[in-house]
């Protein structure tokens, strides 16, 4: 298929949800580190948590920070897979815009807490980070958007296009999923992690 004749349709939705979502993980951890730390060591620990006479900390840390992690990630997934059978379902019955909002919708609120938990309550307990992460389930997360994406380019190309389309648009999760920790590890360093938020609200 010439590349003139292509006519771009959802992938800069893909990429753009795929972009935020990537570009929240070392802050999303980053995150979760300091409220580890502070709910089990003092502060002044936590400042200088990665000094060599501070290890022993950083070990406990990490432990407790990885279960979070995997907490955060399995309350999103969850979530995303209930609230992705409805999605579905409605979007074959009544179209594909609002399936395909509610995804970067929920981001942007999960998004919203992450930068209040960061600014406001930076010593608010650990587990708040969960309701970010119900909040983006709620919206569906990437599992819906890749479905609507999906359903959507199927619906609208027509056959000899088809694979052209869903390769291009397939390749957009991986753009977005290398991108992203790029730029948010540049950001986060530049001007801290609720910038990070800043930019996908």
């Amino acid at each position: 298929m010439p590349l003139q004749c292509y006519r771009v349709t959802v992938e800069p939705v893909l990429f753009l949800y795929m972009l935020g979502i990537f570009m929240l993980l070392p802050a999303l951890q980053d995150l979760i580190y300091s409220k580890v730390c502070l709910e089990t060591f003092s502060k002044d620990v936590c400042d200088d948590l990665y000094s060599s006479k501070n290890s022993e900390a950083l070990d406990v840390v990490q432990s407790n920070s990885s279960h979070w992690v995997l907490g955060s990630t399995l309350a999103l997934a969850f979530t995303s897979i209930i609230t992705a059978q409805f999605l579905g379902s409605w979007s074959d019955t009544y179209g594909r815009k609002i399936p395909m909002l509610l995804p970067p919708l929920g981001g942007v609120f999960a998004s919203f807490v992450y930068i209040v938990l960061s600014v406001e309550m930076i010593e608010a307990p650990v587990s708040l980070i969960l309701l970010a992460s119900v909040i983006a389930g709620l919206g569906g997360g990437f599992t819906s958007c890749i479905m609507t994406c999906m359903s959507y380019v199927a619906q609208v190309s027509d056959t000899q296009a088809r694979t052209v389309h869903v390769g291009i648009l397939e390749s957009m999760i991986y753009v977005g999923g290398t991108l992203g920790p790029l730029l948010g590890g540049w950001m986060q360093q530049a001007w801290g992690r609720s910038a990070i938020g800043a930019c996908i609200t």
